[in-house]
């Protein structure tokens, strides 16, 4: 009877060991995915932060692509002006011109008439 207890004993401790070192496998195993679900969040928030940072920089060159554009088209807009003032002006002055000439022809006939 004495050995059937003390055998008992020692598969009760030897049960109570081996579950101490599953609970302490598992706590090293849950801390292993731990650690491996921060650094995973890690590299995902460094790529976000990556992304946002393209993301920034294609928005500032796209508006910078647009101001440029937006400069451009306003300074064809004034060149075009100018031409159009510079032609206007030209006409204008072809057609005092042809008057002139004209009203020279006229006092030529009237005196020659």
């Amino acid at each position: 009877k004495e050995k059937a207890q003390a055998l008992e004993g020692a598969l009760a401790a030897a049960a109570a060991a081996h579950a101490q070192q599953l609970q302490a496998a598992e706590g090293g195993f849950a801390a292993k995915i731990q650690a491996e679900q921060g650094a995973a969040a890690a590299k995902l928030a460094k790529v976000q932060a990556a992304m946002d940072t393209a993301t920034a920089a294609h928005q500032g060159a796209m508006q910078q692509a647009e101001a440029a554009a937006a400069a451009r088209l306003k300074q064809e807009e004034n060149a075009r002006a100018s031409e159009s003032k510079e032609a206007a002006g030209l006409a204008t002055a072809a057609a005092g011109a042809a008057a002139k000439a004209l009203a020279g022809l006229e006092a030529d006939f009237a005196k020659h008439g």
